[in-house]
């Protein structure tokens, strides 16, 4: 039954982001609700000859205060399969002017065995204009992750932005079928230089790095990921 779970909350997810994403292109204010959407990256990646698509998303509905905000990230193998694909849907709650706390579900459709999570967390604008991130996930099976999350746009021209962003991973317990073991899993980082032909279209290229840490370092499978990685990619952002 618990596997079953996560497949039914992407089905609901899409379903509430065709509102959204309809709400959000006109621009109106719905009753007080605000509707926004936006395809953060939509890019290929490739590292030794090997490509993959990548993305993540968002959408929200509500006000200033309270808004229900729906997650989503992966990516797919350039054979077809999705070596990660997840969804969150979550409620979002104003603490500052440039803090929200966050809670709600978050479910991993990908890679096999899918796996649910309780989502507690908290998000915003640090000083020096850095968007912040950090997500406390508390699985079905007792284990407990964490995700740090920074990046900041850098105005080189008023339509050239250059985006360093950069990605922690924890986990505190050994999860074998997903190569994963506890402690400190992962270290993203990326440099995306994006032109922004208008407001809501944005193509970029740019480069990504990732290192297994921890346990995880040195038992990767090679079919899935290598324990360190540098991609170059080319992407699109779209705002809506």
């Amino acid at each position: 039954m618990v596997n079953l779970f996560p497949r039914s909350l992407a089905v609901a997810a899409l379903l509430s982001a065709a509102p959204l994403t309809a709400q959000a292109g006109d621009g109106h204010d719905h009753d007080g609700l605000f509707a926004k959407a936006a395809l953060d990256r939509l890019e290929w990646t490739s590292s030794k000859g090997v490509a993959a698509l990548h993305w993540e998303g968002k959408a929200s509905l509500g006000g200033d205060e309270d808004k229900a905000v729906l997650l989503s990230r992966g990516t797919m193998a350039e054979d077809g399969d999705f070596d990660s694909a997840e969804v969150q849907v979550l409620w979002s709650h104003a603490i500052s002017d440039f803090f929200d706390v966050r809670t709600g579900v978050r479910g991993d459709l990908a890679p096999d065995p899918e796996r649910t999570a309780w989502v507690f967390g908290i998000s915003g604008l640090a000083p020096y204009w850095i968007e912040t991130s950090a997500s406390l996930f508390v699985g079905t099976r007792g284990d407990v992750g964490v995700r740090l999350e920074a990046d900041t746009d850098l105005a080189l021209t008023t339509r050239l932005i250059l985006q360093p962003s950069l990605e922690l991973n924890a986990t505190s317990k050994d999860d074998r079928q997903r190569e994963s073991y506890g402690g400190l899993t992962s270290l993203e980082g990326g440099l995306r230089l994006r032109y922004e032909v208008t407001p809501t279209v944005a193509p970029y290229v740019g480069v990504s790095w990732e290192r297994a840490l921890g346990e995880t370092n040195g038992r990767g499978d090679s079919h899935r990921h290598d324990d360190e990685t540098t991609s170059l990619l080319v992407g699109l952002k779209l705002m809506f």
